[in-house]
């Protein structure tokens, strides 16, 4: 190790593109004893992965989208006209758009808890409690407003037979 110090410590520039020449042609040839060792690691780290994929089961995404319609909610703009000042207080949670809307209901208690008796879902997640089952549910499903009035469904899981009924479309 002092070797290698003393080397680099030489004062003129020759000399020291020399010693940085002579240090890499050491590290490659310290690399070069221990190829054997270096891949038999890339080996084991390779045979370690391939078998982690090939045990994991697949899982299998089923995607839709909703368009929903663009017009505003009318009703609620009359009754926000109405109400003058008031109206501009509570304006802001009532103007989201329909996707917005559409996505709190989709994500709410009684679309899930609907969906865990229609399909079994509480023997399928192998949970003891409803919320348990509601939180795996959860993990499995995304809901997204996409642009414009357009709502993103996908729902992942293991088995392709209630991934494709738990899809709606």
């Amino acid at each position: 190790m002092l070797d290698i110090e003393q080397e680099l410590t030489f004062s003129s520039g020759r000399e020291a593109v020399s010693s940085t020449d002579t240090s890499l042609l050491k590290i490659l040839v310290i690399l070069a004893q221990h190829r054997r060792l270096l891949l038999g690691g890339m080996l084991i780290a390779a045979a370690i992965i391939a078998l982690v994929v090939l045990v994991m089961p697949p899982t299998y995404t089923a995607s839709t989208v909703i368009l929903t319609s663009q017009n505003p909610p009318g009703a609620a703009l009359a009754l926000l006209g109405e109400l003058g000042s008031l109206g501009a207080l509570g304006g802001d949670c009532l103007l989201k758009t329909q996707a917005d809307t559409f996505v709190g209901v989709l994500g709410s208690r009684t679309v899930a808890d609907t969906l865990i008796q229609n399909f079994h879902l509480q023997s399928a997640y192998r949970s003891r409690t409803l919320g348990d089952t509601r939180k795996a549910l959860a993990r499995h499903t995304y809901v997204e407003a996409a642009k414009g009035s357009l709502i993103r469904i996908s729902v992942d899981d293991h088995d392709v037979q209630r991934r494709n009924s738990e899809s709606p479309g």
